[in-house]
């Protein structure tokens, strides 16, 4: 009896296995069905993946680098480069190569995020500018990520590094790198003085850094020589020292900027805490630039007094506050036009002015040009 009690149990469990089993089957095969995108693939260019409900392009290290090659080299030299994937993104690179520098002027419209891993490159003092849009960095050497919003500069010295980029979800991104090649960079500083020996250590002894703790907001001066070097107006057969003097000045113009950045910190009429509330203040004006305010408002909203707010603004990210919610406007305005959705006049009244003619001069004293151009 208990032998074929025993076989009975054995068969019973062996049917009820093949019947789960068949189950489990079913339901995974009308799973995948289902949601085809969480199909399980090997890692690949191109792979769109899901994070925490979030998708994204992912794109690897070779791949990039042919859209962004940007090596130095003996003959000066342009190019451009172009990737598009249907539905995620539009990358375009200018690149401008010579024995000394190399510049790249990064344009594109990200459909989704796109997140690019592993991507390798030469050692290069690099002058960083975010012209539109934000992106992310880890770059090994550095211990911490390296964020870049509209309007920001930093410099980093990149010593073999391997990184990682993260390109958030938007329509219009634009971002300029000027690479330097280190032994120029030391032989330009050594005829700056001793001021700038600590600078040049670090980089003849192959340390990697960032120059500022936190990015600044470039300047008029620093952007109006941007705009010449992307876009130089003169004879081709000048332009190989005409681009490598406006380099040149390029650096000096953005070291001088940096000195002043780091000669706040020592500045006695800023504490830490004051340093604290006009980044958030400026981070509050990012995102509410199209409100009216006045000085007295902004003051107290961070605790400071009026010459404090004035002064320390003006310090730290070289635009007065009227003139930072003048420029996120010109800036926004200029958008807008691009997309030929809203009329001149709406776009005058939507940033505050009363008139087209009054939105139209300041359009043209901020870029040159007039909105209808």
């Amino acid at each position: 009896k208990d032998q074929r009690m025993h076989e009975r149990i054995q068969s019973a469990l062996f049917v009820s296995s093949l019947f789960y089993s068949g189950l489990s089957m079913n339901f995974v095969f009308s799973c995948r069905k289902a949601i085809p995108s969480l199909k399980k693939e090997p890692c690949s260019n191109g792979l769109l993946t899901s994070k925490k409900g979030i998708f994204m392009y992912k794109m690897y290290g070779d791949e990039f680098t042919e859209l962004v090659n940007r090596n130095f080299t003996d003959n000066f030299g342009t190019q451009e480069n172009s990737i598009e994937k249907n539905g995620f993104f539009s990358c375009k690179a200018d690149i401008i190569k010579s024995e000394t520098y190399n510049v790249l002027h990064f344009r594109s419209t990200f459909q989704t995020e796109l997140e690019v891993n592993n991507f390798k490159d030469f050692n290069h003092t690099s002058f960083h500018f975010q012209l539109r849009g934000h992106s992310d960095a880890n770059i090994s050497g550095f211990k911490h990520a390296l964020p870049l919003h509209q309007g920001d500069y930093n410099i980093m010295n990149c010593v073999d590094p391997i990184s990682n980029f993260k390109f958030p979800k938007q329509l219009d991104y634009a971002y300029i790198c000027v690479g330097i090649n280190p032994m120029h960079l030391i032989v330009l500083l050594e005829h700056c003085g001793m001021d700038w020996k600590n600078l040049t250590d670090n980089i003849q002894f192959k340390r990697p850094f960032a120059l500022l703790e936190k990015p600044r907001q470039f300047n008029m001066d620093i952007k109006a020589i941007l705009d010449t070097i992307v876009n130089p107006s003169i004879a081709d057969s000048l332009k190989r020292c005409f681009l490598k003097s406006k380099v040149d000045e390029l650096i000096l113009l953005t070291l001088d900027d940096t000195q002043k950045a780091q000669n706040v910190r020592s500045n006695e009429i800023l504490s830490k805490r004051d340093i604290a509330s006009l980044y958030d203040l400026k981070h509050f004006l990012d995102a509410h630039y199209l409100e009216s305010f006045t000085l007295s408002y902004l003051a107290k909203q961070v605790c400071l007094n009026e010459f404090k707010l004035k002064k320390g603004f003006k310090l730290l990210f070289n635009y007065t506050v009227f003139g930072y919610i003048h420029r996120l406007r010109m800036l926004h305005g200029m958008n807008l036009l691009k997309q030929r959705e809203l009329r001149v006049t709406e776009i005058a009244a939507l940033l505050g002015y009363f008139s087209d003619a009054s939105f139209s001069r300041a359009f043209k004293r901020y870029f040159g040009c007039k909105p209808t151009d």
